[in-house]
């Protein structure tokens, strides 16, 4: 079976930072789940944290990160990718002073779900409350380290 999504679902767009979501496990068989961030600098980035379910593969589109995968410190730019694997913490900052937008490849497919929440949350209380995402983070299989 081969899906084609051709109107991609934005979960949410906050202070001109935006998640878009091209596959989800429903599309996929459960196989990944892909999804665009678009992160504004300064925009509130998730503290550090590991997965316990699912691997993540992040490539760059435009700008930079500085992404932290257990005790490695890396900046990666327009065109390239880093793996996150489970159970390692990580944590991503923008690395410059411009917009940057990313792809997310997670596997297996879930974690899209907490993503889904998040947005109904910002959709029904205009925002993010703190506790409620982690406790939510917590139902993924996500640890803040």
């Amino acid at each position: 079976m081969t899906t084609t999504i051709d109107q991609p679902r934005i979960l949410f767009d906050l202070g001109g930072s935006a998640l878009t979501e091209h596959l989800g496990g429903d599309d996929t068989g459960g196989a990944l789940a892909l999804l665009e961030f678009r992160v504004q600098p300064g925009y509130p980035v998730p503290p550090p944290h590991l997965h316990e379910r699912e691997d993540e593969i992040t490539y760059v589109i435009e700008g930079a990160l500085e992404v932290t995968v257990g005790d490695e410190v890396r900046v990666v730019r327009a065109g390239e990718s880093i793996f996150k694997p489970r159970n390692v913490p990580h944590a991503f900052a923008i690395a410059d002073e411009r917009p940057t937008r990313f792809l997310e490849t997670i596997t297996p497919a879930g974690f899209e779900g907490y993503f889904r929440s998040l947005a109904k949350m910002i959709k029904d209380t205009g925002g993010v409350d703190r506790e409620a995402a982690n406790r939510l983070m917590n139902e993924y299989g996500v640890r803040n380290s």
